[in-house]
């Protein structure tokens, strides 16, 4: 049979337009999120992408590195491993020794990757958290939350009066905030990327996964 000609060459296109990710998450609700988002993408069937594991909040910032890091051992698949920065920072502000916080290991992290050109590999932060990510579907803000609760009850303030962390209230979350996506996609652009210089400040990373699922990136 030859590979070659048209049906071959349709079928070679047809595979490299076919993207894939894996997302190392911290929490439950980044989980529900995204679970929500995966049934929509697999209707779509334009990007596949895996949830593994499925929470990692109980092991150490470097234990997850190098779950990612072995993840992205597989060249064709993009990996994001996505953290809240809010007990990241208070560690650090509250941390003795400022060198072995949980901050600049992440920091010593990143260089390591760029060092060993781990391209294929994306550290992402939200300040404070997640819930940081759905408040921009509703406000153009870049106020610094210390913490996560205060974002909560901006939420409540808002459009989601009723926002709960439970099961059965995020699996009609993604639907409640999907056609604001791209207002909080832009919103979140703004803010640009994670400061180690600088950390307090507001930032949600997390746009650059729904881009990539959009196939921007």
């Amino acid at each position: 049979m030859n590979w070659g000609g048209a049906m071959g060459r349709d079928f070679n296109k047809k595979r490299e337009s076919k993207k894939s990710c894996v997302l190392i998450l911290e929490g439950y609700t980044e989980r529900r999120y995204f679970y929500k988002m995966k049934e929509k993408k697999a209707n779509e069937k334009k990007v596949e992408f895996d949830i593994k594991p499925e929470l990692v909040s109980k092991k150490s910032i470097y234990e997850q590195y190098l779950i990612a890091k072995e993840k992205a051992a597989d060249k064709h698949t993009t990996v994001f491993w996505l953290l809240d920065a809010d007990t990241i920072i208070k560690e650090y502000r509250e941390s003795a020794d400022k060198n072995s916080s949980n901050l600049i290991q992440l920091k010593s992290i990143i260089e390591e990757i760029q060092k060993e050109r781990i391209e294929n590999l994306k550290i992402l932060l939200n300040t404070p958290c997640l819930e940081f990510w759905y408040l921009l579907h509703f406000v153009d803000t870049s106020r610094y939350y210390s913490k996560c609760e205060l974002v909560c009850s901006e939420l409540k303030r808002k459009e989601l009066k009723d926002y709960q962390k439970s099961e059965k209230y995020y699996d009609q979350l993604y639907s409640k905030l999907l056609s604001r996506q791209e207002i909080a996609l832009e919103r979140a652009k703004k803010l640009g990327a994670f400061d180690f210089e600088n950390p307090e400040t507001a930032k949600a990373e997390i746009y650059r996964i729904i881009e990539f699922l959009q196939g921007d990136k």
